[in-house]
């Protein structure tokens, strides 16, 4: 498999998100922890890498995946780094995601 490198966008490069933070509706957080893994991290890894300038969209469906991503790694956080790392996600995406949810973690 060949990676392609890719700059993350510079707008998601400053973002100071703190996961203690973000809020989601109840009915929200039960429809976005049934994602599966991948489509959380494919979803995640588009945000990352797409240089849209249509930040406050991005910002809503970025809260959605942390929380899609928060529930899987409540259930298994090795396994959710180790899925990243395995599948090709970008260390520097690993590296971000890992930052937001340092506290938790």
């Amino acid at each position: 498999m060949i990676i392609e490198k890719k700059e993350m966008c510079k707008s998601f490069r400053e973002r100071d998100l703190n996961i203690d933070d973000l809020v989601i509706e109840e009915e929200e957080y039960e429809r976005v922890k049934g994602k599966k893994l991948k489509i959380i991290l494919d979803n995640l890894y588009y945000l990352f890498y797409t240089k849209d300038e249509n930040v406050k969209s991005e910002e809503i469906e970025l809260i959605r995946l942390l929380f899609g991503l928060k529930y899987h790694i409540e259930k298994d956080k090795n396994e959710v780094l180790k899925y990243m790392i395995l599948n090709g996600y970008s260390f520097e995406m690993v590296t971000k995601i890992v930052e937001i949810f340092i506290n938790y973690l």
